[in-house]
């Protein structure tokens, strides 16, 4: 939600601070949050949300992510521009991604569970996936994905170089709109901090299941928004 404590962890309760959030976004989420729990409160319903992170493409269907996502956005231009960035800075650096319709099954299992929060009205759960990866791990599969569909090797686009080379790298269609979005993100000296997952795998056997993000998955969200772009450009 963009709140950050002193240990860099995010525990599955109400956040209540005087602090607003970095962004908009974050802010209304907090909003929402409380408001949603103060109802609870104040009736004899029993609440619970879900702060779920980045969500990723599907992966056992041929249907792909939407390409105005910050993610197939930055693929897509380094392909245009022909360089991948070696770093997404420390704040998005962190990558616990969960595949959209795994995300759903997690979502079901954990409505679906009786148990609650003792003396709680509200329930908080991160379902985010419990192996993450670095974007040095994940760069090269994506590099990889790129040669095979588009058949260009692409560069680096090396870390600390400035403004210039990220305007450079994001003027061209479609990542354009995020430009804002990576001018605050990608060169923030600051790590995002961690949800705490402890009791939302504690309520959900399918939460436990998701495995981390697999080369296949990222060659198959690869292959799709490349294809999909292709087709948008010659229609």
């Amino acid at each position: 939600m963009g709140h950050r404590t002193d240990n860099g962890l995010t525990l599955e309760e109400l956040i209540t601070t005087t602090t607003p959030a970095p962004n908009g976004c974050a802010n209304s989420k907090y909003l929402t949050e409380h408001l949603l729990a103060q109802a609870a409160k104040q009736s004899s319903l029993h609440a619970s949300f879900a702060r779920v992170g980045q969500i990723a493409g599907p992966v056992r269907s041929p249907s792909l992510l939407n390409k105005a996502e910050w993610f197939p956005s930055l693929v897509l231009s380094s392909l245009h521009v022909g360089a991948l960035p070696d770093t997404l800075g420390p704040a998005l650096d962190h990558i616990d991604w969960v595949p959209v319709g795994l995300l759903a099954e997690v979502l079901v299992d954990l409505a679906l569970n009786k148990n609650k929060t003792a003396n709680e009205s509200v329930d908080v759960f991160h379902p985010v996936n419990l192996y993450p990866l670095t974007w040095e791990v994940i760069r090269p599969i994506v590099e990889d994905a790129l040669l095979k569909t588009s058949g260009e090797k692409l560069k680096s686009f090396p870390s600390g170089t400035g403004d210039e080379e990220l305007q450079a790298l994001v003027a061209k269609n479609p990542a354009v709109k995020l430009l804002e979005f990576f001018e605050d993100i990608m060169f923030k000296s600051t790590r995002e901090n961690v949800l705490d997952t402890q009791l939302t795998v504690q309520r959900s056997g399918e939460l436990q299941a998701v495995e981390a993000i697999q080369p296949e998955w990222i060659q198959k969200w690869v292959g799709e928004w490349v294809q999909r772009s292709f087709i948008a450009l010659h229609s």
